[in-house]
């Protein structure tokens, strides 16, 4: 997608960033936290927060390597001095829930991703806290152009799902991507 912004192949990317720093360009969109997710009746989900520690020896289902999520897990485990050793690795959301409900594997997801599993009772999620395993929602534009109405029309638009999405719990938006108060 970086690619594609340098090269003007596309106009705006959402991004997931995996530092609190960004790139010069980008903004902020929201904080994502990271989820433990697990099956139904999981006792280790079943909290609403598990330490990160916690996740140390667990059988999950997680993305391959090179991914932003998996090398941003793999960085955390070694800072935390735990094994993260994934029974099994895919690439496909999914499969990942589909395994993580019918075979009682676990895997990190923000909540987003999993908000109708969770929704209908099918998965667990449990917030990673002590430390929080955050990630952000960037909007990065292509430098090449600079922002003609529709591209500032549409970020508009982006801006307002965002904000709307936060305040149903999925993430914690940035003030830009807050809803505007009801007449």
């Amino acid at each position: 997608m970086e690619e594609w912004l340098t090269d003007a192949r596309v106009d705006i990317a959402i991004l997931y960033r995996y530092t609190a720093t960004l790139p010069e360009g980008e903004e902020t969109l929201a904080t994502v936290d990271s989820y433990l997710i697990g099956p139904k009746g999981d006792r280790l989900t079943a909290g609403g927060e598990v330490p990160f520690a916690s996740l140390d020896g667990l059988p999950f289902i997680l993305p391959g390597a090179p991914n932003g999520l998996r090398t941003a897990l793999d960085a955390g485990a070694r800072h935390a001095r735990i094994a993260l050793a994934p029974a099994i690795e895919a690439d496909s959301l999914p499969l990942q829930k589909q395994l993580t409900a019918q075979e009682r594997l676990y895997t990190v997801l923000p909540l987003h991703a999993v908000w109708q599993e969770v929704q209908e009772g099918k998965l667990q999620a449990a917030r990673i806290v002590e430390p929080p395993f955050q990630r952000t929602v960037a909007m990065a534009f292509s430098k090449a152009k600079g922002p003609s109405r529709a591209i500032t029309a549409v970020t508009a638009h982006l801006v307002r799902i965002v904000g709307e999405m936060g305040t149903l719990g999925m993430w914690r938006s940035s003030p830009a991507a807050d809803p505007p108060p009801a007449p």
